[in-house]
């Protein structure tokens, strides 16, 4: 069980940003088909009537138990999601018995993500998914869709309006993107859809069971549907818990390593070594430091670099596979 959890760490934490891209090599509109454009003014008013209505926040704290289905392989698990806007989105993932799996930190430019029980170690720049998805793929497009407000790109000049009462249609293309979005009455988003048929990848997210938590009003359930050819992923998150504009931490550290040593450890559980010098090591008050900290639970992810100079202090080292070293002269510290 926790370890196919584990396995779908990195899917969990990448799979909105991944579909939400579904780039498409053609325009997917017939250009010769006459479009009926409403007028600019009209248009603008509209945008920033249902602008007005997303949530607005400067920190969001949500629980939510999610239940991750891929194609028909069914795990079940806890999500703890912080977002500072447009800084960082930070992720807490627990399986049975409130075990803390991973964490990860998503910021506008960089993907961090640490699973705890394998010592795997993942840091990436945000243009990864660019592998994946389309380069309009943004920090924005994740934030937007755990929070239930529209995506801000889907929201442009070009969107065409179509009424259906009770609700509001939009629709439109995005760099070859297909979507679709429907508005309930109070023009808050309970549908996006997004289809790239020539790739065969489409995207749903489907808001529901809206609450008032601080005078805003929030889905309670987002269930996320994914295909990619023949891959299905389902996400539903059911948050039991919100919060905004609380402070809040984010225990997920960067430190430079050549300014610290175990002694100021005591605040993590978890750190982990890339390639470097590591002065403490040839010190015997660091090397004890480092012994007494471990023997109070904390665990080291040592990758290749620092393994050497680990190995010095006759240690035994387990090897573990599947760390990337792009870490520059930093390492990670999980408190």
């Amino acid at each position: 069980m926790r370890k196919n959890i584990l396995n779908k760490v990195l899917p969990l934490c990448c799979l909105v940003i991944i579909m939400a891209g579904c780039k498409a090599k053609k325009q997917l509109v017939n250009r010769n088909v006459p479009v009926k454009v409403k007028p600019a003014s009209a248009v603008a008013e509209k945008l920033a009537a249902i602008r007005s209505k997303q949530v607005n926040f400067s920190t969001f704290a949500g629980k939510a138990k999610t239940q991750l289905a891929i194609d028909g392989d069914n795990n079940d698990c806890t999500l703890n999601i912080r977002i500072k806007k447009d800084t960082r989105i930070w992720v807490s993932v627990t399986a049975l018995l409130g075990i803390e799996v991973a964490r990860a930190v998503i910021t506008p430019d960089s993907i961090l993500i640490i699973n705890k029980l394998q010592g795997i170690y993942i840091k990436k720049p945000f243009s990864f998914v660019h592998k994946y998805a389309g380069k309009q793929v943004d920090y924005d497009t994740l934030q937007s869709l755990l929070v239930g407000n529209a995506i801000p790109k889907l929201l442009n000049d070009s969107t065409a309006f179509e009424p259906d009462a009770p609700n509001t249609n939009l629709s439109g293309t995005l760099d070859g993107l297909l979507y679709k979005l429907i508005l309930g009455p109070d023009l808050r988003v309970t549908q996006t859809s997004l289809t790239n048929g020539q790739a065969r990848q489409s995207l749903q997210v489907t808001n529901k069971e809206f609450v008032q938590e601080a005078n805003r009003v929030v889905p309670s359930q987002i269930d996320i549907a994914s295909v990619v050819k023949n891959q299905k992923i389902q996400v539903n998150l059911r948050y039991t818990k919100v919060e905004f504009d609380q402070q809040l931490e984010y225990p997920l550290t960067l430190i430079s390593a050549s300014s610290t040593s175990p002694s100021e450890w005591k605040d993590f559980d978890v750190v982990i070594m890339p390639s470097g010098q590591y002065p403490f090591l040839s010190d015997k008050s660091g090397s004890d430091a480092l012994r007494s900290w471990i023997s109070e639970g904390g665990k080291i992810v040592a990758l290749e670099g620092a393994v050497g100079a680990l190995a010095k202090l006759d240690w035994t080292i387990k090897s573990k596979k599947g760390a990337d070293e792009d870490t520059s002269d930093t390492y990670a510290a999980l408190r």
